[in-house]
Order: C-alpha cells, then structure tokens, then sequence
C-alpha cells in the first residue's frame, strides 16, 4: 500500500491538514477487492452535480444512469475516487487532505439515516459507544478492511484500521465526525502502526 505519512500530533477540527494529495497516486495501487455500500457513494453523485460527467470515466463500475443502489456494493476505489472529486468541488481553496477530511465528517449522518444505522444508533448513548460501535458499523457496509476499537478512558478509545492506506484525511474526518455528532470536540494523534495497519486515538 502506499505509505502515507500521519498528521503530526493532536489534531483537532480547528487545525487544516496540509496535505496536497495525488489522486492518481493514491489509487492506482488500491485493492479492486474492497468494497463499500452504495449509500455513501449516492451523496458523492448529488455532491458533484453537474460535474458528475467528468468523473464518471475515472470509474471502474460507474453505476448506470448515475445511480446507486444504496445496499448494493460496489467497489471502495470509486467511492475515493468521487469523494475527492466532491471534496474538491465543495472546498476548492483548501489542501485536497482537508477537503476531503470535512467531507467525510458526514458520513455519519448517511448512516444513521439507513436501516442498519437507524438500530445501531437506538443502543449509542454518546460519542465512547459510538465509536466503539465502529467496527460493526464497517463489517455491515464495507468488505476487505474492518477496525478495532478499545475504551482508553471515559472520554477517550484507540481505533485500529486494517488493510487500508492511503490518504489519512478520510478516516479521520469520519471518526471526527462522529464525535462531533454527539456533542464533542475530538482530538486525534493518527499512527502508522505497520504497512497494514494504522491507529487513531480519539480523546475529546
């Protein structure tokens, strides 16, 4: 996978990541076995607009008539592909990791509007068991990468991502995301563990 450096130290919502991404760098090596659910792929269709048509050839499994089927899976190298076209088009100004990184903070909201979002939401009481809950978040809509996730503390959990590099703002502005949804401000020290595996712990 290609190595990525971290962000350097705490990172909170209030500090831009610097990071000016090659899109065709990150992708080009991307495992064509991971796959996502389509509901996060279908906001990246709205997001884009009229600019849908640019992107759609840099697909390898473009839906058909632009339209994702929300638990259908289709492969997690487009859904990158449209999240940094999005990202892009949403905050021009900003470095392409950040872009991205407010982007992703979303996703949240995508899933708890779902079936499987909607009954994992009824047994989250805040952002610690949010986050706990995580991994079986991704074991129901993502195949080829999963988390772990372990309490550090009342207000702090250590989540472990395998099987999935690249960019690192994604993953941190989903996991931002869902602290800021339950009221919290998160503070994040990313790490490579291995060429495998990298670490997020959140304390907020």
């Amino acid at each position: 996978m290609l190595a990525v450096p971290p962000p350097p130290g705490n990172v909170t919502p209030s500090q831009t990541l610097g990071e000016n991404v090659s899109v065709h760098e990150l992708f080009k090596d991307f495992p064509r076995t991971h796959t996502v659910k389509g509901m996060f792929l279908a906001r990246m269709v709205t997001e884009l607009g009229s600019a849908w048509d640019t992107v759609e050839g840099d697909l390898i499994a473009p839906p058909r008539w632009g339209k994702y089927l929300p638990f259908a899976d289709y492969p997690m190298i487009d859904q990158g592909v449209l999240s940094f076209a999005a990202a892009a088009r949403r905050h021009p100004r900003l470095p392409l990791g950040e872009a991205v990184r407010r982007l992703a903070r979303d996703d949240i909201q995508v899933f708890l509007q779902s079936t499987v979002g909607r009954i994992t939401a009824s047994v989250v009481d805040g952002a610690r068991s949010a986050l706990l809950a995580v991994p079986l978040g991704y074991k129901h809509t993502v195949k080829g990468c999963w988390y772990e996730a372990e309490a550090t503390g009342e207000r702090s959990v250590r989540l472990v991502l395998h099987d999935l590099g690249g960019a690192w703002g994604y993953q941190l502005g989903q996991l931002e995301g869902i602290v800021m949804n339950w009221g919290g401000t998160p503070s994040t020290t990313c790490t490579q563990l291995d060429a495998r595996r990298r670490a997020f712990a959140i304390a907020w």
